[in-house]
């Protein structure tokens, strides 16, 4: 991850459900991914929305978590 200097902070969570710890990494590594999309538009001088963005696709577009693509929908 890019030294930010305390400049900038860019924390992700890939949800509120019970993980089994066999699927522990598997989540880490998606939420890492999440997070180092978001931080690379931010080391570029990107905004923060467009940070976000970013950052959001990516869990989105990982399997692993239940959105974006394949998501169950709320009731």
């Amino acid at each position: 991850m890019p030294e930010t200097g305390g400049r900038w902070a860019l924390i992700v969570h890939g949800g509120a459900k019970a993980i089994p710890l066999a699927a522990w990494a598997r989540h880490r590594q998606g939420c890492l991914a999440a997070v180092e999309a978001g931080a690379a538009v931010l080391a570029a001088g990107g905004d923060a929305v467009s940070a976000v963005e970013v950052a959001v696709r990516a869990l989105e577009d990982n399997p692993t978590f239940n959105a974006g693509r394949g998501s169950v929908r709320n009731a």
